[in-house]
């Protein structure tokens, strides 16, 4: 499997792909790295471009390209029903610049909003569906055919 990808000097995670769910102030929240085969080429594609624009905007403000800039991104969702918009849904980038003559490797985290307006979030909703249906997994996949099985496995209790 590739480590990564490269586009001139910044190298995009692929290592880490596996979905996770963590705590966080708001709750549990499910994270999925944006090199996930689940998700939309739409968003591992924004988090790239988001680096890019950065790599342009840090040259301007420093004087100074990097050597290297790494990117990994992801896609979170707070899992809590009270958490607000702007806090619920966010794509996540982690740039760590690498420069041997600067001040050496520095991290900036970037976290955009991804709001429900938003024309891309109905597959941003979808793949987190997705995703969480396929760490559960599905009732086809661990060999039961109808709720008749799971009573006489004794996992289907009613009354």
């Amino acid at each position: 499997m590739e480590e990564s990808r490269y586009m001139g000097n910044i190298t995009m995670e692929q290592e880490h792909t596996e979905s996770r769910i963590v705590d966080s102030p708001n709750g549990r929240k499910m994270i999925i790295p944006v090199r996930n085969t689940s998700v939309p080429a739409f968003w591992a594609d924004k988090a790239l471009k988001t680096a890019e624009v950065f790599l342009n905007v840090h040259a301007a403000v420093y004087g100074w390209m990097p050597e290297g800039i790494y990117v990994d991104g992801s896609l979170t969702a707070c899992l809590g029903r009270n958490v607000p918009a702007g806090q619920k849904y966010r794509l996540s980038i982690v740039v760590v610049t690498e420069d041997g003559s600067g001040p050496g490797a520095q991290d900036y985290i970037i976290d955009i909003p991804i709001l429900p307006a938003d024309m891309h979030f109905p597959e941003f909703r979808q793949c987190f569906l997705d995703e969480f249906e396929a760490m559960l997994g599905n009732m086809q996949d661990m060999g039961i055919t109808d709720v008749k099985e799971l009573k006489e496995a004794g996992i289907w209790k009613t009354g």
